[in-house]
């Protein structure tokens, strides 16, 4: 089934299945993923993709990966579902920058990554969407 959408004065087509017509769309060379969820969930999902090597930023609740398409999408969140889960702390090595309180610069990394972990990830409930929304038609 083909959806369609205006942007800017200009259409845009794309096949997509039903289920997921809340949920991602592609429009040029960037993936749009939208969860309906809170920030923990964006920010978990967004560190994961990346480190599986996709392009993968967020803003405003909205996941957006650059230079992927939907297949290449669904088989890397499939590679992600079927190994070990990480804890948040581990997820937090994956980013560069964990200073955010006035303290931090005198703390370990790793206590940083345990305190960011638990701050900005939510690794259960993005791992429960993910495996949800996987079993696209």
């Amino acid at each position: 089934m083909d959806y369609f959408f205006v942007l800017s004065g200009s259409t845009i087509q794309y096949k997509i299945s039903p289920k997921w017509l809340k949920r991602a769309c592609k429009l040029t060379n960037t993936l749009h993923i939208i969860p309906w969820l809170g920030d923990r969930v964006v920010n978990t999902i967004t560190v994961l993709l990346r480190s599986y090597g996709l392009l993968a930023n967020c803003f405003g609740g909205i996941i957006d990966v650059t230079n992927c398409s939907m297949e290449k999408y669904l088989e890397v969140v499939k590679i992600i579902l079927n190994t070990e889960r990480p804890s948040a702390a581990m997820l937090a090595k994956e980013v560069p920058d964990i200073l955010i309180e006035k303290h931090d610069l005198w703390l370990p990394r790793g206590i940083l990554e345990i305190g960011y972990g638990a701050k900005y990830f939510d690794v259960n409930s993005a791992y429960e969407w993910l495996s949800e929304n996987i079993n696209v038609s």
